[in-house]
């Protein structure tokens, strides 16, 4: 076994004793993960790429469709605060599987969003869902607050130090750029 819950599920199941179980974690040497203070941080998010005030969650391991990475994708779009972070891959044939999870993750049409204080960046995945002329008439509307930096990034700026008001700025934000259901219809 490689952990303590998958081993008391097969106890519970086979009703074997515990030593008929024994656990070998994964050797990984821990002292490194405990050498970072807090001031260590943003300068992390910021090497990482990272953003520095979203939640972060992470699923590390192999991407499998039984331990449900799926699902924390489809999640996303009810967590605009939340940063997901998958950290593996594809083991034994399970290619696909790691393909579709790039593919549901692009569908969504935003690749990344980064909000801090002082503004931030939402970046398109190459086939985004946004509407073009809503996002040219949000630029045209407000070029001191909104510009493109490149194709697939929209840059912005704000003051907001809350992170529930940068949340409810960025829903509002997300909402100005979807598309119309005519434009869906067309596509």
């Amino acid at each position: 076994m490689n952990s303590s819950a998958s081993a008391q599920a097969l106890i519970e199941l086979t009703g074997l004793p515990a030593s008929a179980m024994p656990v070998v974690h994964n050797g990984i040497d821990a002292s490194v993960f405990t050498q970072l203070d807090a001031g260590d941080l943003p300068a992390l998010r910021r090497r990482l790429g990272l953003p520095e005030t979203a939640w972060l969650a992470g699923l590390f391991g192999r991407l499998a469709p039984w331990k449900g990475q799926h699902i924390a994708i489809d999640a996303l779009p009810e967590l605009p605060y939340v940063h997901l972070v998958l950290v593996g891959g594809a083991l034994f044939g399970e290619d696909a599987y790691e393909a579709q999870l790039r593919e549901q993750a692009q569908r969504l049409g935003v690749a990344k969003i980064q909000a801090a204080a002082e503004g931030g960046n939402v970046r398109f995945a190459e086939r985004s869902k946004v509407d073009p002329l809503k996002l040219i008439k949000l630029i045209e509307g407000d070029k001191a607050r909104y510009r493109l930096d490149g194709p697939y990034k929209l840059k912005f700026s704000w003051k907001l130090a809350a992170a529930e008001q940068r949340v409810q700025a960025l829903e509002k934000l997300l909402g100005r750029l979807a598309p119309t259901e005519d434009a869906v219809a067309a596509a």
